[in-house]
């Protein structure tokens, strides 16, 4: 038996909301701002839901919350890689 185990998720399509917020299992989770009314990929397991653009590419990260309850405290992937991206294109402007 592998020393691991398999990787184990849910997932399934989601409509993101006027309030910016997808629905999971009664728990809400923020998305950046640009995705409300269009239809996201989100995948979790006991401890995270991670969201996902049409390309698959994450777009937000949360710890999972209790049915109910709001999390808009996430890691926004795309914050992050847009940040990076303007720092390479900076450097490549040095002499």
């Amino acid at each position: 038996m592998p020393a691991e185990g398999f990787p184990f998720y849910h997932e399934g399509r989601r409509k993101v909301h006027r309030d910016g917020r997808v629905e999971v299992q009664r728990s809400y989770y923020s998305v950046p701002p640009e995705y409300v009314g269009r239809q996201v990929w989100v995948r979790w397991d006991a401890r995270l839901v991670r969201v996902l653009n049409q390309r698959f590419e994450e777009i937000a990260v949360h710890v999972k919350v209790a049915p109910g309850r709001f999390s808009t405290e996430a890691f926004r992937a795309y914050e992050f890689f847009k940040d990076l991206l303007v720092c390479v294109r900076s450097t490549r402007s040095m002499p």
